[in-house]
């Protein structure tokens, strides 16, 4: 089983999302000693040097619109796992619309499951 993990902010040196993403790993191997995780990461090496995870580079919004960050890779990136983990310290909060939309939206068209764990809610 080929899992998906996404929504902290994997790479970017913060601390409290990377273990959150180490405690997951963990886990998921406890119960499923098979699993294999990939995470969107901002800097996908320290992401699999420090977490131990296999990672794909999170593109912007921006980038994925304007065809300047590969979204053809990142369509790929979701279209080949089985199902999605939303995690991290605070995924969801009140701005920044369109990365959720894009995340959030991409497992429904691909009518794979998602689920939340470890997840913390900004105002």
């Amino acid at each position: 089983m080929r899992l998906l993990v996404y929504g902290g902010w994997y790479g970017s040196g913060n601390i409290g999302d990377d273990a959150i993403l180490i405690g997951l790993r963990n886990l998921m191997k406890t119960v499923l000693p098979d699993v294999e995780l990939v995470a969107l990461s901002s800097n996908p090496g320290q992401t699999e040097r420090i977490c131990g995870v296999q990672a794909e580079l999170l593109h912007s919004p921006r980038d994925l619109i304007t065809g300047n960050g590969g979204a053809q890779s990142y369509y790929r990136v979701f279209r080949d796992v089985d199902a999605f983990i939303v995690s991290g310290g605070t995924p969801i909060y009140d701005y920044g619309h369109t990365s959720r939309l894009i995340h959030f939206s991409l497992p429904r068209a691909l009518k794979k499951k998602t689920y939340c764990i470890g997840v913390g809610v900004k105002p």
